[in-house]
């Protein structure tokens, strides 16, 4: 089980996270492969977990909009009308190839 808790100094925060034994060393683990400090593994996998929460933030925000539209308005493309127009959309750039060699 983790506990958090927090002070701050004006700049920064500085927050203290109890872990159990199992997790410690884990991160430590992992944080060594990478070759980064247990302390830096901790920022960055929060700074991702925070980055992850926003997207999915956004996604629902922009998913309950889209239905509010779509039921206002009554207007929907056809499953197939989106893949024709997604196969066009990707059909017509150039994709670049790697020469190997």
């Amino acid at each position: 089980m983790s506990k958090i808790s927090s002070k701050t100094n004006g700049k920064s925060s500085t927050t203290s996270i109890k872990l159990s034994e199992t997790l410690k060393k884990h991160s430590a683990t992992a944080a060594k492969e990478l070759g980064m400090t247990t302390h830096a593994f901790m920022v960055e996998a929060i700074k991702r977990a925070t980055e992850q929460q926003s997207m999915r933030h956004s996604f629902i925000k922009d998913a309950i909009e889209s239905r509010k539209s779509t039921i206002k308005t009554g207007k929907v493309i056809q499953l197939e009308e989106a893949l024709d127009r997604l196969r066009s959309q990707t059909s017509s750039k150039k994709i670049l190839k790697v020469k190997h060699g």
